[in-house]
């Protein structure tokens, strides 16, 4: 079982990422946060496998919030995305530590397929 945090600022897709992934049998969302801030304490309470995390977010941004989690936790993926599709915002992700930069409007059924293959690759 994968565990995953689920972060984002937007409560409706934090919600509807959390319960699609809860309906896979091989992934555990042990928490959400809204913000970069939080994400940060929820990874120091929930050591998530996996963060998924927006890119823009009030408080502590996603870039910054995925450089700091990897900076501690190096053992951690994160997984970003953003609505942004310009290659100068994927550039900063994966310079932050993201393993992958997805972009809007996510696909739930692809981003399982890219938690699947990052762990795989993991194993």
């Amino acid at each position: 079982m994968v565990s995953v945090l689920v972060v984002d600022d937007y409560a409706v897709l934090r919600r509807l990422i959390t319960e699609y992934l809860n309906t896979c049998s091989d992934f555990q969302v042990v928490g959400e946060a809204k913000n970069g801030l939080e994400a940060i304490e929820a990874v120091k309470l929930t050591t998530p496998q996996v963060v998924i995390m927006d890119v823009r977010m009030p408080a502590l941004d996603g870039i910054n919030a995925t450089r700091a989690i990897k900076e501690r936790w190096p053992e951690v993926e994160v997984i970003t995305y953003s609505g942004d599709q310009t290659p100068d915002v994927a550039w900063e992700a994966q310079a932050a530590g993201a393993i992958v930069h997805l972009t809007k409007p996510l696909n739930l059924e692809d981003l399982a397929a890219k938690i699947r293959e990052l762990i795989a690759v993991r194993a």
